[in-house]
């Protein structure tokens, strides 16, 4: 009874929130200034209405131009991202050059603005500018040397620039900033497959699975490294886990057929 009572007050509380988020869009007064509007958008960020976000940053921005976090938080949403998404992987289905248009407004209004710099150079790693990417993830941590996300951002740009041992350091410095980083365990874990450090790849999969064991894409991965070390059952049952989280898991997917095909 007590959980019960617990659950409903918990949905009352999220249905209060939404109903402030939206209000002004049903008769009731707006949000009067530019703090009020960032203040919704990020509501709407939450629940990852994109659309309705950017809209009040916009109009934020419309009541006052030189607010620096509004320009980054839009940015956030023109690329359909959360600034919490664990993997941190801009998928591109949003609008890059919106998004790198606002990181570059709010630098512009803010130069050490280190989670605008952050957020830009993934953008760029994600288009493949990995010199513009490395030029502004190392500023943001010129800004901010505590900055886990971005020391592991920066890893991914030295392991596509082939830079294995420097990814390395990277990554493990946001482990040692954030223990429970899963994305850092992630993203070392491809630089040690790579390297062919394999009990080393299969090492910090476990660790993201133990850090969170609902990510598809940590099972996927983990059983990539399985096949590579020879380990088809267990491969299997990884790609079988990533496809129960996500179905859309392609990686996992295709390779369980081929796992399948070679039992």
């Amino acid at each position: 009874m007590k959980k019960t009572c617990l659950a409903v007050a918990a949905a009352l509380c999220i249905g209060a929130l939404m109903a402030c988020a939206t209000a002004g869009r049903d008769g009731l007064s707006p949000p009067q200034t530019a703090s009020a509007y960032l203040e919704r958008g990020l509501l709407f960020m939450d629940s990852r209405d994109f659309d309705l976000a950017i809209a009040d940053f916009s109009e934020a921005l419309r009541l006052e131009p030189n607010f620096a976090v509004a320009h980054y938080w839009r940015g956030l949403a023109h690329m359909r991202m959360r600034e919490d998404d664990v993997m941190l992987v801009f998928q591109l289905e949003g609008d890059p050059d919106l998004a790198i248009a606002d990181f570059t407004q709010a630098i512009r209004l803010d130069p050490g603005f280190a989670r605008a710099h952050n957020a830009r150079g993934r953008v760029h790693f994600d288009r493949g500018n990995l010199d513009l990417a490395l030029a502004d993830l190392t500023e943001a941590l010129c800004q901010d040397p505590n900055f886990a996300r971005a020391f592991s951002n920066r890893g991914l740009v030295h392991h596509d620039m082939g830079n294995f041992d420097l990814a390395i350091a990277d990554h493990t410095q946001a482990i040692r900033l954030d223990p429970n980083a899963v994305f850092a365990f992630n993203n070392r874990s491809a630089v040690h497959r790579d390297m062919g450090n394999l009990d080393l790849a299969l090492a910090d999969l476990n660790q993201v699975v133990r850090l969170d064991p609902n990510i598809s894409r940590a099972y996927s991965n983990r059983g990539l490294v399985h096949l590579d070390m020879g380990n088809l059952d267990l491969a299997i049952a990884d790609f079988e886990a990533a496809l129960r989280i996500d179905p859309d898991n392609a990686v996992a997917r295709w390779w369980l057929e081929e796992a399948r095909q070679h039992r």
